[in-house]
């Protein structure tokens, strides 16, 4: 319209679909069931991650490294988790501020040199970008995370139980133990996994801003 491209924010809605989160559907829908299903697994996640992550603090807080080191685990999962729950609890909400702020009656016709659309279709394209250097400065926590443990462990031969502690990038807790290499993979995924979540929702919520 006008010249104007549609959906300013574009970039911003497939930033926060590609993290699992998107307008509700009918709760009694199946995908609104499936949906409603992920939410309780990101958050059952989060609360075992947080009684987890608050144990580590407890037997660290002599080592001020690695202390502070799971602070900012523990402030990445809980910040990640408070921008799950805004945005999947008042979607609705941004989504009207959304389309309030593209609406028709901002669309000026161009008269001359002077051609509104320019700067509309300019600030996308710079959204867009902003967005693109977000999701990817965010999700490669997660991602960082996970291939430095891979790389210390790489080159090194076990003659006997291994501790898995010895190549993570950061303190961690889990009730079971890890003393292969095997298991040292799973036990990557395991805190990895959730941290590239917790990091993206993070990254998807601010996106819209």
């Amino acid at each position: 319209m006008l010249g104007y491209e549609d959906d300013f924010f574009s970039a911003s809605e497939l930033a926060v679909k590609g993290v699992g989160i998107t307008n509700p559907w009918p709760r009694k829908s199946f995908k609104g069931v499936l949906y409603n299903l992920y939410r309780v697994v990101i958050f059952s996640v989060a609360t075992v991650y947080f009684v987890f992550e608050l144990m580590v603090m407890k037997e660290t807080i002599k080592d001020l490294f690695k202390f502070l080191g799971n602070i900012g685990m523990f402030a990445t999962h809980f910040v990640g988790v408070s921008k799950f729950l805004i945005l999947t609890t008042q979607r609705k909400k941004i989504q009207k501020i959304m389309d309030s702020l593209q609406s028709d009656k901002f669309k000026y016709v161009s008269l001359g040199n002077f051609k509104p659309y320019e700067k509309f279709n300019t600030a996308k394209k710079r959204s867009s970008k902003i967005v693109t250097v977000l999701m990817v400065c965010y999700v490669g926590v997660g991602v960082s995370a996970h291939i430095s443990a891979v790389l210390n462990m790489l080159g090194h031969e076990y003659t006997e139980n291994i501790d898995c502690q010895m190549f993570v990038p950061y303190f961690s807790y889990w009730p079971y133990d890890f003393n292969t290499t095997f298991k040292c993979h799973i036990l990557f995924f395991l805190f990895d996994w959730p941290l590239g979540i917790f990091a993206s929702n993070i990254a998807g919520y601010v996106s819209l801003l």
